[in-house]
C-alpha cells in the first residue's frame, strides 16, 4: 500500500512539474505575425538611365483582411492605382510623420477597399543607384506599410558593369548575378531600406568642372549637376573671401559614394595629414537629400580651408562642426 501511495504521489509531482514547464513555455512563446495579405516591391534600375528608377508595388489583400491599409510613397506621387475588382472606395494622401517630424520626401497613402482585392502602384524614384568609380551604392526608397502585409523586395539592376557586390543590408534570401545584371530578393518586415555596396569593373570617365580657382572632379554622368552646384559654391566663395579677408589657391572638390553602412552619416571631409589639407570630399548620397544640403557641406569644408589659411590648426577647432 505504501508503495502504491508513493507511486501516486510521484506521478502527481511529475504531472504538476510538466504542467509548470508547459505553462512557462507558453508564456515565452513569440507568436507569429498574423498576415492578411502580401506586398511586393519590384525596383528596376537601368544603367542606361541612372537618373530615374521605376518602382512597381503589387498588393494582394485576403478575404478576412481589414478594409483599409497604408503605405509610404514619394511625396510628389500623383499616379493611379490599378485594381483587380474595382472595389477601391477612396484613396487619401497624408503627411508622413517620423519621430514627430513631417518627412519632406515621402507621404502616407491610405487606401480603403472591399476585399479580397489585388492592386498595383507605380512610382519613380531618382538616383537609387549612384556610381563614382570604382565604387557604387544602391539605396532604396523608404519602405513602410501596414504591418499585416508580408513583404518581398526585388531589386533588378541591368546594364551596369559591376565586378562584385561587397556587402548589403539586410541580407538577401537570394542573389543572382549575370552579364552586367543583378537580381536580389529580400523578405521580411524588419527593414525600411535596402542598400548594396558594389565595386565596378572599370574606372569610368571623369571630367573637371571649373570656375575661377574652384574645380569639381566628377563622373561625366553627373556633369550638369556638378556645374549647377559649382555655380552656387562660387557665389558664396566670393563672399567668404571678403569675410575672411583672404583667398585660397586651387580648391578641388571630389565626389564619392558610401562604401559601407556607416558612411551614410558623413556628409564630407577634408583629409588633414602632415600639416597639409587635402581636397574636399563630398558624399554624393546627399544629392538625394534636402535641396541645398550638398552646398552646405561644401561651404562647411571651405571654412576649414580658410581657417587653415589663417594658421588655425583644424584639430584645435572641432567645435566648428
Amino acid at each position: 500500500m505504501k508503495k502504491k501511495g508513493l507511486s501516486i504521489i510521484l506521478m502527481f509531482v511529475l504531472v504538476f512539474n510538466a504542467y509548470i514547464v508547459v505553462l512557462v513555455n507558453v508564456n515565452n512563446i513569440v507568436w507569429a505575425q498574423q498576415y492578411y495579405g502580401s506586398i511586393e516591391y519590384y525596383n528596376y534600375v537601368d544603367g542606361m538611365n541612372l537618373t530615374i528608377s521605376i518602382m512597381y508595388v503589387n498588393i494582394t489583400v485576403y478575404n478576412d483582411a481589414p478594409n483599409s491599409l497604408w503605405l509610404i510613397v514619394p511625396r510628389d506621387w500623383n499616379g493611379s492605382i490599378l485594381s483587380s475588382n474595382n472595389l477601391l472606395l477612396n484613396v487619401e494622401r497624408h503627411p508622413l510623420y517620423l519621430n514627430s517630424e513631417e518627412n519632406p520626401f515621402y507621404a502616407n497613402l491610405t487606401i480603403n477597399y472591399h476585399g479580397p482585392v489585388s492592386f498595383s502602384i507605380t512610382y519613380k524614384h531618382p538616383y537609387t543607384l549612384l556610381i563614382v568609380e570604382p565604387n557604387a551604392v544602391y539605396f532604396s526608397p523608404l519602405l513602410g506599410h501596414s504591418s499585416w502585409l508580408r513583404r518581398t523586395y526585388v531589386l533588378d539592376i541591368k546594364n551596369v558593369n559591376f565586378k562584385v557586390v561587397r556587402s548589403f543590408s539586410p541580407a538577401p534570401v537570394k542573389i543572382m548575378t549575370g552579364m552586367d545584371s543583378l537580381r536580389a530578393i529580400f523578405e521580411g518586415n524588419n527593414f525600411n531600406r535596402v542598400s548594396l555596396f558594389l565595386t565596378m569593373n572599370n574606372y569610368g570617365r571623369f571630367v573637371n568642372v571649373s570656375m575661377g580657382n574652384l574645380v569639381i572632379k566628377t563622373p561625366e554622368r553627373y556633369y550638369s549637376f556638378a556645374y549647377d552646384l559649382l555655380n552656387q559654391v562660387f557665389m558664396y566663395y566670393n563672399n567668404m573671401t571678403n569675410l575672411f579677408g583672404s583667398s585660397l589657391g586651387e580648391i578641388v572638390i571630389t565626389f564619392y559614394v558610401p562604401e559601407s553602412q556607416s558612411d551614410f552619416s558623413v556628409g564630407g571631409y577634408v583629409p588633414y595629414s602632415g600639416g597639409e589639407v587635402g581636397d574636399i570630399h563630398v558624399n554624393l548620397i546627399y544629392y538625394r537629400g534636402i535641396n541645398g544640403e550638398l552646398l552646405l557641406i561644401i561651404l562647411h569644408e571651405l571654412v576649414h580651408r580658410f581657417l587653415f589659411k589663417l594658421n588655425i590648426d583644424p584639430n584645435k577647432l572641432l567645435w566648428v562642426h
